[in-house]
């Protein structure tokens, strides 16, 4: 699911730099189910392969990341990269 509030890329199905992003369920990443996670860098040598990290806040920030690919991604919301909104648990 995209976020219709933010312009889209020319592959709207596919998380970018910048992006909040929520991944499957019980996959290997060991997200509790509804947490979201900031796309802050893009595989240079691993076409589809980003990296994401915990919301700056968030208690495991600084002891988290993950390589993830779209096929991981259930729900994502693109941002501004300038301009993150800070996110909730409870927020799409």
């Amino acid at each position: 699911m995209l976020d219709d509030r933010a312009p889209h890329t020319d592959e709207p199905g596919a998380p970018e730099l910048g992006d909040f992003v929520r991944l499957r369920p019980g996959g290997r990443h060991g997200l509790a189910a509804g947490t979201w996670a900031e796309v802050v860098d893009i595989a240079e040598h691993a076409p589809g392969v980003l990296e994401v990290w915990h919301q700056k806040g968030h208690p495991d920030y600084w002891d988290w990341a993950a390589a993830i690919t779209a096929a991981d991604v259930v729900d994502i919301i693109r941002t501004d990269i300038a301009t993150h909104p800070p996110l909730t648990e409870e927020q799409p």
